[in-house]
């Protein structure tokens, strides 16, 4: 299917990163910061501390602080988005940001953490957004985050 045709990935990007973030059930307000639980490729299950506005100075690209299940902070280098609806066997949207096309600290090691959620369409959307063709408001949507970021201890 066509994105445009959909919804516009940036539209439900930010609204189902806000519900991702914003819904966690390790939520913990702290300023503007909220925890959101992650699974690594290195076989870690950690929490992180997020930012709960990505249009920040960093535009999102801000470090992430973890705190639990590990240490340190991440910086992230890529994000891979994706919105699948499990109602209809259909893909949403999927897409990738990369900093700074690719370059950004590119000569360090990485760890590739994500996470999970399915909640029904009308959750994911904002006020005004379009339902998708095909699909109702009902529909079970499993949005998924995967961040590629370097690690400092």
């Amino acid at each position: 299917m066509n994105k445009s045709a959909l919804l516009g990935a940036a539209t439900l990007a930010g609204a189902a990163g806000a519900l991702l973030i914003g819904a966690s059930t390790a939520q913990a307000a702290r300023g503007g910061l909220q925890e959101q639980p992650l699974s690594c490729n290195n076989g870690q299950q950690i929490t992180v501390l997020t930012n709960v506005n990505n249009s920040s100075d960093m535009g999102g690209w801000e470090a992430v602080q973890v705190v639990s299940g590990g240490s340190g902070t991440l910086i992230p280098t890529k994000f891979e988005l994706s919105a699948f609806d499990d109602t209809t066997q259909t893909t949403i949207f999927e897409g990738t940001q990369v900093k700074g096309g690719g370059h950004g600290n590119h000569n360090q090691p990485t760890v590739t953490c994500s996470n999970s959620q399915t909640s029904t369409l009308a959750e994911l959307l904002t006020p005004g957004d379009q339902v998708p063709p095909g699909a109702s408001l009902t529909d079970q949507v499993t949005f998924t985050i995967t961040a590629t970021a370097v690690s400092q201890k």
